[in-house]
């Protein structure tokens, strides 16, 4: 088959295997998938790994496009949802949130979105019912009062490190209660809320 041609009949040569249909929807989506992807993770190399996953992901699924009404919108959908669940998989690594930071614009970092914290409180407010009692009042009081863990420890009458295995052990129940896609802004609010936390 010989291209250009129609992207219809693109997509059904792709869909029956042939590779050359591949490299045309590959060389000509890839960049403004590159773009899309690297909106929400900042991160070029990042963006790049991303992007290969998802056009493997493509060729993965290319016998369902016969039944597919817009590739485009098709695809914008698949870049998007693995995009968000590539970042919710960063909310539980230090290592790789550390690369996304290092390009995430300062500004948002501290600042965030209204709509995002707001979804970032109901969280933390859904999380918090899981806790005993009182490793919500040690939160309590480290996040909303603001106190460091030896004010916290001689308020409550504990040690040091008690008070910082509380904090230590609720982080992990809130991670653990992750679920679905996150937006960027959640996983950065996240981040910066245990990173403050733990190393307080």
């Amino acid at each position: 088959m010989k291209y250009p041609v129609p992207e219809k009949q693109i997509i059904l040569a792709l869909s029956n295997g042939d590779e050359r249909a591949f490299e045309a929807i590959y060389g000509q989506y890839f960049q403004s998938v590159y773009l899309f992807v690297q909106g929400y993770v900042k991160s070029p190399d990042l963006a790049q790994d991303i992007c290969q996953e998802i056009f493997m992901k493509v060729w993965d699924n290319r016998e369902r496009f016969v039944k597919v009404l817009s590739f485009r919108h098709y695809l914008f959908t698949l870049a998007k949802n693995h995009t968000l669940n590539h970042l919710r998989s960063i909310s539980r690594s230090n290592v790789s949130i550390q690369e996304l930071l290092r390009y995430y614009p300062l500004e948002e970092q501290t600042t965030g979105n209204s709509i995002q914290e707001k979804e970032y409180e109901k969280f933390i407010q859904r999380a918090f019912e899981n806790l005993s009692p009182t490793a919500k009042q040690v939160f309590d009081l480290c996040r909303e009062k603001q106190m460091t863990y030896d004010q916290v420890a001689k308020e409550m009458g504990f040690s040091r490190d008690a008070v910082k295995k509380y904090m230590v052990q609720t982080m992990k129940t809130f991670r653990s209660l992750i679920s679905g896609p996150l937006d960027i802004h959640f996983c950065v609010l996240l981040y910066f809320s245990i990173d403050y936390i733990l190393f307080k």
